[in-house]
């Protein structure tokens, strides 16, 4: 399974899922579509090629609706996913639709707190935290969590916003302030914990937080810079050339204009 093709099937799925169309905006506009289709293909392409070919064990640490779950297991992995969404459920009824196009069997995942996991120390080849990793608080021990449950040449794998760009930054102070972590109650476990409220963080404060945890950023790219309306079927190809370059010339537009970023970080 590569990701154009795996975009394709998603694509169908949604016409027939209208509950997953409100996450997944792809249907909503073909105004915006282009933008969108980029963003993610450029993050499940990321994924991949950082996850590897050959079969690994990966952990989804916040696999929400299993989507790169469901895409890894298809591609030959082993995926143990976790979440605490309340919509954990319908990655059952996924199942139904993804099993068309290959074997899940090796796909399992789980209502669960990280803090709480029974996983042993040493059992994965890679983790995947997407769009998770600015949930977990407190931090320091939510990373060394992680490392723990790698293996001795295991990877963290990282697909997240940048904290520093200003059009992360200023709609999210507007929406929840500095109230950076909060508490939170859990139905399903029956108990509250401490998450982070949005709390995304520029590339250099990830690179500090595990290097105090005794990691290191080892690759990392910057992604989703152009705006919807600058994308047209004429221009797909040169933008997608383009937004993969600018950042690596202009340090101020990487820091500050892009949107996204992924991380790969070595134990």
């Amino acid at each position: 399974m590569n990701p154009e093709r795996f975009f394709e099937l998603l694509l169908k799925e949604l016409e027939q899922t209208p509950v997953l169309q409100g996450y997944y905006k792809f249907l909503r506009g073909r105004k915006s579509f282009l933008f969108r289709r980029n963003y993610f293909l450029r993050r499940l392409e990321f994924i991949a090629a950082r996850v590897g070919s050959s079969e690994k064990s990966v952990w989804d640490a916040g696999c929400g609706y299993g989507t790169s779950a469901i895409f890894l297991t298809l591609s030959g992995h082993s995926v143990r996913g976790t979440t605490m969404e309340f919509y954990s459920d319908l990655i059952d009824k996924r199942r139904a639709y993804w099993s068309q196009f290959g074997d899940l069997g090796k796909f399992t995942y789980v209502h669960e707190d990280l803090f709480n996991s029974p996983v042993p120390p040493g059992s994965f080849d890679r983790i995947l935290v997407q769009d998770a990793l600015h949930h977990i608080e407190p931090i320091d021990q939510g990373i060394q969590i992680l490392s723990r449950s790698l293996k001795p040449d295991g990877k963290i794998v990282v697909v997240d916003v940048n904290g520093r760009a200003f059009l992360i930054r200023i709609p999210l102070y507007m929406q929840r302030g500095s109230k950076r972590v909060i508490t939170m109650h859990d139905e399903k476990l029956n108990r509250d914990y401490v998450m982070g409220n949005e709390n995304v963080r520029s590339f250099g404060t990830w690179k500090g937080i595990f290097e105090r945890n005794g990691m290191k950023v080892a690759d990392y790219e910057f992604i989703r810079c152009y705006p919807p309306f600058l994308w047209s079927q004429d221009n797909y190809d040169r933008r997608v050339v383009s937004e993969k370059q600018l950042w690596r010339d202009h340090a101020m537009l990487r820091e500050y204009g892009y949107m996204g970023m992924s991380l790969l970080v070595d134990k």
